[in-house]
């Protein structure tokens, strides 16, 4: 566990430079006026070094931290694609080494939780729920034990158990629904934009629910649990405000809108816009676009329910705008065919291919009127028949014994007199 005050930078400069002025005011045969000026030049020198400092403590912070909440959102999608089809159940959060379940996954049956405003649940199970309806967040521990995952990348910088809330349901595969998170997300202004005046200092919900949500308490661990199973400080006296929106442990979180701004939200000041929580959240499992089969190098596969070409939003399984060809590779060989149950039009008016295919005659597409002399045309097929009109009302004698004797031509229509009209 990293100690506190390492990373506890704010007020070094003022300690440092007040060593130097006693060092500076003990010399003999120097005046006030010296001493200021050789101040301000030192000053000058270290404050550089102590921002540089700064700097690579912030950095480190954040590449353990965001190191370690994206190893665990990387294991718990593996836990998802290996045949669960779901999210693991969150861990104990007041175990530790030595118990046989320390970062095992929990019990998610809703009926086996404890409310999360019921303190039993921080001296049994561990875990809580946020409500009783199937809008239910579960929230604990990262069941490392679970994932095959090492412990300390369930730890953040300081040493305290990262905590892991997800959507009920989407830890049980007869529940989970792709996209059906119940997660409540937050975002919080940057308070030195707000100083300045580019943001208005109000949290803006992000409009999506998210399946799961990922933090570190942060430095001060406000609502944490050390990776011994204790809880390091009470969620606070603040009813409200960024840090107590994200220990209060009910469906809404806060999430750091600027993750890679060293001045973001994470500030020295306690407040109500105090925030040094390191987050992160998932809306739904990432789905690889394309894979290859197991057994067979010649298919590429996919787990997207639609895919378009040439259309950002597909309506269908495969959306297409624009031409699709498919002709044979071996001249005369079989493939090239179209292969299809049904054909439809945009208005979803269909038929089945066979109504013109068939082997045999299907009398629906007959449009021959033996009762009468009038003579009709299939002039549309949908809707598994056809569509017959009337051509031209003339006694079929008429034109029966016709027809386009030239090569190369065919009968296209007929005149007014009856006889056909041939052309190319």
């Amino acid at each position: 566990m990293k100690d506190k005050v390492s990373t506890n930078y704010f007020g070094i400069s003022g300690v440092l430079l007040n060593k130097i002025k006693q060092s500076i005011l003990k010399e003999d045969g120097l005046s006030l006026v010296e001493a200021a000026i050789g101040l301000i030049v030192l000053g000058l020198i270290i404050m550089p070094i102590i921002q540089a400092q700064k700097y690579e403590v912030v950095k480190k912070i954040r590449q353990v931290n965001y190191g370690a909440i994206q190893n665990s959102i990387d294991g718990i999608n593996q836990y998802f694609e290996a045949g669960n089809g779901a999210y693991p159940c969150p861990a104990s959060l007041i175990l530790g080494e030595g118990d046989t379940n320390f970062g095992v996954s929990g019990d998610c049956t809703i009926s086996n939780v404890k409310l999360c405003t019921d303190p039993a649940w921080k001296t049994t199970e561990g875990i809580c729920k946020t409500s009783n309806g199937t809008d239910a967040i579960i929230i604990g521990g990262i069941p490392f034990a679970t994932l095959g995952m090492p412990q300390e990348e369930a730890l953040d910088y300081w040493g305290n158990k990262l905590i892991y809330a997800v959507t009920q349901t989407q830890t049980d595969n007869t529940t989970y629904v792709t996209n059906a998170g119940q997660i409540r997300i937050m975002g919080a202004d940057d308070p030195v934009l707000v100083a300045l005046g580019a943001e208005d200092g109000i949290p803006n919900q992000i409009s999506s629910l998210y399946d799961i949500f990922i933090f570190s308490t942060g430095y001060n661990g406000n609502g944490g649990y050390t990776k011994d199973g204790i809880e390091t400080t009470t969620c606070g006296d603040a009813s409200s405000g960024y840090e107590y929106e994200n220990c209060n442990f009910d469906n809404v979180f806060f999430i750091d809108e600027n993750p890679d701004n060293d001045a973001s939200i994470r500030s020295d000041t306690f407040g109500a816009n105090y925030f040094d929580d390191w987050t992160m959240a998932q809306e739904a499992p990432p789905i690889t676009t394309w894979f290859k089969n197991e057994n067979s190098m010649n298919y590429a596969m996919t787990l997207a329910t639609r895919v378009g070409i040439g259309t950002a939003n597909p309506e269908y399984a495969l959306d297409v705008v624009g031409s699709v060809r498919a002709e044979p590779t071996g001249g005369g060989s079989p493939d090239g065919n179209i292969i299809t149950a049904d054909i439809c039009n945009d208005s979803s008016d269909c038929f089945s291919p066979n109504l013109i295919t068939a082997p045999t005659a299907v009398p629906s597409m007959d449009c021959r009127d033996t009762s009468t002399s009038i003579n009709r045309v299939v002039t549309a097929i949908g809707n598994s028949a056809v569509t017959c009109d009337e051509v031209i009302d003339v006694p079929s004698s008429t034109f029966s014994n016709q027809n386009c004797a030239v090569i190369g031509k065919s009968a296209i229509g007929i005149d007014a007199s009856g006889g056909l009209i041939c052309a190319p």
